[in-house]
């Protein structure tokens, strides 16, 4: 069973990759050039994390937004959740005021484009 679900897991990011490279069928049109970064909302990033990394074999990045690295920097650990910040940017893009949030950067493997795991705090759950 554990074969299939990594199976299955990879057939469905090997699917994103395609599509997000463009590799689609001729006949479709398809409005979206490609993947900047991918972001899912999670309750907990540390258990979302050790899915991605246990069954994709994804591994942490840097943030994109942390400015240039010097070769061979270490990717970002996880932010401790007593660590979430807020922005009033992300307030407005995820219609979230008020609250605070922490985000973790991953990268497939040989793809263009990054996995993000975005989780938040202080608004209600529905």
């Amino acid at each position: 069973m554990a074969i299939q679900k990594r199976l299955f897991a990879r057939a469905c990011a090997a699917t994103i990759a395609l599509s997000a490279l463009g590799l689609t069928p001729a006949a479709q049109t398809v409005p979206v050039r490609g993947i900047y970064n991918w972001i899912h909302g999670t309750r907990d990033a540390e258990r979302s994390f050790a899915f991605y990394r246990d069954v994709f074999g994804i591994e942490l990045a840097r943030s994109p937004f942390a400015g240039g690295a010097s070769a061979g920097a270490p990717p970002e650990p996880i932010r401790p959740a007593a660590q979430a910040g807020s922005d009033p940017l992300v307030w407005d893009l995820t219609n979230t005021h008020g609250s605070r949030f922490r985000t973790v950067f991953m990268r497939p493997a040989n793809t263009p484009f990054g996995l993000d795991l975005s989780e938040f705090f202080d608004i209600p759950l529905g």
